[in-house]
């Protein structure tokens, strides 16, 4: 009796717990009569990001800035279309963070060199444009591990000149099923680790490009 009040009280627990679980990490719970299996996503692992160049002056107010595909350094099969949609990727989280006021994606076939993405960014009214490289690519599917290394660099459209550079990589790894007697972890690999992975990647990169452009949001929690 004792065992089975235990039992209920931790399945209550857990399953209340989903409720409050991020959105971007993948969980799916079944109760069995003995016991709960929690099957989660294993964790993103992040390296140390590298920042080589950041702006020496404040943002200027209402920025736009335009972004390109992803150049794929290793010749890998479908590149041109995996650096579209890693390119696509970012732009798309970048835009839901808000980091400037403006953020178009220009998808093409190709990648511009420095002069074709400036002089479109100029064309656009864009003071800043986004070139990204994928300097690590090794997929493991949705059964082994998949690393994934980013570098960034922004440009300021008018000087052509490097403001920001930053670099980091990530990984996903398949983790061991853990029995902990009431109940059970499994493992449940992401149907899309590439995915989790670059949208992992330009959070965490974007992140000090929204400190520079929301330097009144910055200033406040520092008051706090």
């Amino acid at each position: 009796m004792f065992k089975k009040l235990v039992f209920l009280l931790i399945t209550s627990f857990v399953l209340a717990g989903c409720a409050h679980i991020e959105s971007n990490v993948e969980q799916r719970v079944e109760p069995h009569p003995d016991h709960v299996d929690v099957y989660q996503t294993p964790p993103v692992e992040h390296s140390r990001r590298a920042i080589y160049v950041r702006p020496d002056f404040p943002s200027p107010p209402k920025l736009k800035a335009v972004i390109y595909p992803l150049w794929i350094t290793r010749d890998v099969q479908d590149r041109m279309d995996l650096g579209r949609g890693m390119g696509r990727i970012v732009w798309e989280t970048w835009s839901e963070m808000g980091i400037f006021n403006s953020l178009r994606y220009e998808s093409r076939d190709g990648w511009p060199g420095r002069s074709e993405a400036r002089q479109v960014a100029l064309e656009n009214g864009a003071q800043l444009y986004v070139l990204g490289q994928i300097t690590k690519y090794l997929p493991g599917g949705s059964q082994g591990s998949t690393n994934i290394g980013m570098r960034l660099d922004i440009y300021s459209a008018r000087e052509d000149r490097l403001i920001w550079s930053m670099q980091q990589s990530a990984r996903i790894d398949p983790r061991p099923d853990m029995d902990f007697i009431l109940f059970k972890r499994k493992n449940w690999m992401p149907d899309s680790p590439i995915y989790v992975i670059v949208n992992s990647l330009a959070k965490r990169m974007g992140q000090p490009i929204y400190n520079w452009t929301h330097p009144e949001l910055l200033r406040r929690k520092k008051k706090k």
